[in-house]
């Protein structure tokens, strides 16, 4: 079975990761992952979520085998910053430094 690009598999449990930009994970959001089956999940992100969460959907990973269970799906949170920095950013990042620093 070949891997699949999104989606790692553990027993019934699937695991992929969440890629979210740095004001998601500092101010909280709502986003939307798709599931295996293409299907679309919603996911709240609490403010102050860090690089590394895990955030567990139940019932969301491989379906269940004869009289089983379904498993979860796990997405862990990376968070990405975005490319190119516009200068409006590149001020906004300069006064967060100035904030957090004095």
């Amino acid at each position: 079975m070949l891997p699949h690009p999104r989606f790692a598999a553990k027993g019934r449990d699937l695991y992929t990761p969440l890629a979210l930009v740095d004001d998601q994970a500092a101010l909280g959001d709502e986003v939307t992952i798709q599931s295996l089956t293409g299907g679309q999940l919603q996911l709240r992100i609490p403010p102050a979520s860090q690089a590394g969460k895990v955030f567990r959907l139940k019932g969301k990973g491989l379906p269940p085998l004869k009289d089983g269970l379904p498993g979860d799906l796990y997405a862990t949170l990376e968070i990405r910053i975005p490319e190119p920095i516009s200068p409006a950013l590149h001020d906004l990042y300069e006064g967060i430094r100035k904030a957090r620093t004095s």
